[in-house]
């Protein structure tokens, strides 16, 4: 996804006034097909407040309040690594760069691909989510049903990890944050449904591969027993 600001210079352009098709998706409810007029004002009401464009795979857009997070809206659905809070809207955009209708092929994808509304708010945090604000330092994994040690994680953020290393370790970074507490080393990050021996090998990666990352020696502690 690209994710941008409500700019002339990065969002489409509102200049086809008449009304298009859309999908529009509130939290914990269906994706519905709807007509909206193709005006700014129309797409902050329907997203009850300021838009921001985030820019589809296949040339749609989505569109969404900006502040949603900061708001603290109702999480909506995920996308991609991101998750998405307050109602969205999606919309097609034309070769001159305007808002259009979504074709037949995008309305059917997308109904298709966000069907599942977020409805399980305790299980909304994965470890990418924390990693996106970057860990602080002497920060370690552990996991919630296993004895794997502490594994050295301090510091991390995602923008430090290449795309192939998100990818290869997607189970990881996906995995639920089940607590964060206060540990003998350090602040303890507790996950959940992910292996342990891959969230234990995930940390000896970093401290091999990536040098942003962690580069000490394991803590104390740090063991497979």
């Amino acid at each position: 996804m690209l994710r941008v600001g409500f700019r002339p210079e990065c969002c489409p352009r509102l200049e086809n006034r008449g009304r298009i098709r859309v999908l529009r998706a509130e939290p914990g409810g269906p994706v519905r097909e709807i007509q909206i007029e193709n005006r700014l004002e129309a797409f902050q009401k329907s997203v009850r407040g300021n838009i921001e464009c985030v820019g589809l795979k296949d040339g749609a857009v989505l569109i969404c309040d900006d502040e949603g997070k900061l708001k603290g809206l109702r999480p909506n659905r995920r996308l991609g690594g991101d998750l998405i809070a307050g109602t969205f809207l999606i919309a097609g955009v034309d070769a001159e760069g305007d808002f259009c209708s979504l074709t037949e092929t995008q309305a059917e994808r997308w109904k298709k691909e966000l069907a599942e509304p977020i409805k399980n708010i305790e299980s909304l945090v994965q470890l990418r989510d924390l990693l996106q604000i970057g860990l602080p330092d002497n920060t370690y994994l552990v996991h919630r049903d296993a004895d794997i040690g502490v594994c050295p994680a301090d510091g991390l953020r995602l923008d430090a990890l290449p795309e192939k290393i998100q990818t290869a370790w997607n189970d990881v970074l996906a995995a639920q944050v089940c607590w964060i507490r206060q540990g003998a080393y350090g602040p303890e990050i507790v996950l959940a449904s992910v292996d342990p021996q891959r969230v234990y090998d995930f940390s000896f990666m970093l401290i091999e591969e990536i040098d942003e990352c962690p580069g000490q020696a394991p803590a104390p502690g740090l063991s497979m027993e």
